[in-house]
């Protein structure tokens, strides 16, 4: 039977830190970047953390095209796309057309989401 040297040990005590580190570091990352759901205080309703800053961009800064509002949140078109689709189905954006530009979309909070956004701060808040 081969004995283990203290070198070897040394080496597995090494890498198994180095594996430890890795998973902080993962984790902190998953958090930084919105990977758990952020409560809204809207009954049944967790975003996660992309889709909370569209919506508060929105609420913040009013009305805006796709591409805007997916700069405005460091996020690429299609991943902003693929949001603001589950915010629509939520009911707390909506679509319009300007009637000048049809080749436009404009999103734009709805009145449910600063009602409910106005009713969570005021509950917050005492």
């Amino acid at each position: 039977m081969a004995s283990v040297t203290s070198v070897q040990i040394e080496n597995r005590d090494t890498a198994v830190a180095g594996v430890l580190d890795a998973w902080v570091r993962a984790a902190r990352a998953f958090a930084a970047a919105g990977v758990y759901p952020v409560a809204t205080g809207i009954p049944g309703v967790q975003l996660d953390r992309p889709a909370y800053t569209m919506l508060r961009e929105l609420d913040q800064r009013g009305p805006r095209r796709l591409g805007d509002l997916a700069s405005a949140s460091n996020l690429g078109v299609s991943h902003a796309s693929r949001l603001v689709e589950g915010l629509v189905r939520e009911g707390l954006v909506e679509r319009t057309i300007p009637t000048g530009d049809r080749r436009v979309t404009i999103l734009a909070v709805t009145p449910e989401a600063v009602e409910l956004q106005v009713r969570s701060s005021g509950s917050s808040a005492a």
